[in-house]
């Protein structure tokens, strides 16, 4: 039988472990977080993990093939070294010099439920802010996610936003069916960005790890049916990891271990 997608990256990870002596379970976690990551966690960085809506430092985080852990061994590195650096390589300006993990973002009012958050959030004195939402194996589970009513009848919420909008219908009404993206929590994200910073104070990142595949296929089709609705509402990115570490290694000299690393374990 052919490996799904999601089960080819599990696999390699493990077979990762395995070259470096790391023991995980059958479900593919580690049993000591520090065996996860390329570097310790710094203070303030696991203070943000702790305060993250999703758990990751309790559970989360050990798994070989956790996106929080390829967020962080990803990331953690350049914020405490050189941020411009990293931003580069996602497509942004070098003026971007502090970055946050686990930013969370004000509801409007009729909005229940957790708290959107994000995964990384750049910032900078001089230019808007920029949220990234990561995943590494997430778009390879097929499923559908819909969005609550709240999301279409409360009014006003989306304001000027009405290519969001009519997605959010087509969503809550099931005319409109996304299978790898999600872009029921895309819209939350935006949402709540647009709370937190007014219609035009931010973009958003999304950052996606690419294995070859028909589902990686499908799921490059959905970002293009999602852009050519929320296009004219904000400005929206997308990256592949795979795009953002070839810029990186133009720093190979100087970060060699990092480079050996992140190149060895994910590319």
């Amino acid at each position: 039988m052919t490996r799904s997608t999601e089960d080819r990256i599990r696999k390699q990870q493990q077979s990762w472990a395995v070259e470096h002596g790391i023991t995980f379970n059958a479900k593919g976690y580690v049993y000591k977080l520090e065996d996860n990551l390329f570097e310790p966690l710094e203070e303030d960085a696991r203070a943000e993990f702790a305060s993250g809506k999703g758990g990751e430092l309790k559970g989360k985080m050990f798994a070989l093939h956790s996106s929080s852990a390829l967020v962080c061994n990803f990331f953690h590195y350049w914020r405490y070294r050189d941020v411009p650096a990293v931003a580069i390589s996602c497509g942004l300006s070098p003026n971007y010099d502090k970055l946050k993990f686990e930013k969370a973002y004000r509801k409007p009012q009729g909005i229940g439920g957790e708290l959107p958050h994000v995964d990384i959030e750049f910032t900078s004195r001089t230019l808007k802010p920029i949220a990234v939402e990561a995943k590494f194996t997430e778009q390879y589970h097929r499923k559908r996610k819909s969005l609550k009513n709240a999301y279409v009848e409360t009014a006003g919420i989306w304001d000027n936003y009405a290519g969001c909008e009519s997605l959010a219908k087509l969503i809550v009404e099931e005319e409109e069916v996304f299978e790898y993206l999600d872009v029921s929590q895309l819209l939350k994200h935006i949402l709540g960005l647009k709370t937190e910073y007014g219609e035009q104070g931010f973009e958003l990142l999304y950052l996606w790890y690419e294995v070859d595949s028909d589902e990686a296929l499908q799921h490059r089709r959905e970002i293009k049916r999602f852009e050519s609705f929320i296009g004219s509402d904000l400005f929206f990115r997308t990256r592949n990891y795979q795009e953002v570490f070839q810029v990186l290694k133009s720093h190979g000299r100087v970060h060699s271990r990092y480079m050996n690393y992140i190149g060895g374990r994910y590319f």
